[in-house]
């Protein structure tokens, strides 16, 4: 896992691109709007805050395809204060993820596995305390991912983002 660069955006564009098409309707669809989230404006604010991070696979044949992206910042949505965290924690010691998706083609890799262990190492040199997370109440896929990894389920809040048909959703944090 790489930190992405301005240049990588187009990629990284297509590739979210791949996984709405291919998860739009099912138990792991998070409702994504190419151009709204993501966007390429917000793609380019978390590579420049150095918070967006891309997973390449090399290929037998040579060469390599994007696999999987994350962004890691402290940005969260009004209603995250209001939660039940277990860990009591500052801003400040506190990793979010957002976006994060495997290509749809390599699922079943423990490719989402590895990117969350990067990123618990990552967010250990940075002096974090927890990493936290939400995701839609009916991505049961998603849900079913972070609980195999240990991720403690925090229960339902209603969040504030900028897409107001969402908000439910269901929260986690993972001690460091």
């Amino acid at each position: 896992m790489t930190r992405a660069a301005l240049a990588d955006i187009p990629q990284v564009m297509g590739f979210y691109d791949d996984v709405i098409a291919a998860v739009s309707g099912t138990d792991n669809d998070p409702l994504w709007e190419r151009g709204i989230h993501p966007s390429e404006d917000e793609l380019a604010c978390a590579v420049r805050e150095g918070g967006l991070l891309i997973g390449w696979l090399s290929l037998p044949e040579g060469g390599r395809v994007l696999a999987s992206a994350i962004i890691v910042n402290e940005e969260v949505a009004e209603g995250y204060d209001k939660v039940p965290w277990r860990v009591a924690a500052q801003p400040h010691e506190v990793a979010v993820v957002h976006l994060f998706a495997v290509h749809p083609s390599l699922q079943g890799r423990r490719i989402a596995h590895a990117m969350i262990d990067r990123v618990r190492e990552i967010a250990r040199e940075q002096g974090k305390r927890v990493i936290r997370l939400d995701t839609l109440g009916t991505n049961e896929g998603a849900q079913r991912l972070y609980e195999r990894y240990g991720f403690d389920n925090r229960g339902h809040a209603r969040l504030a983002y900028a897409d107001p048909r969402v908000t439910d959703f269901v929260l986690y944090e993972l001690e460091l």
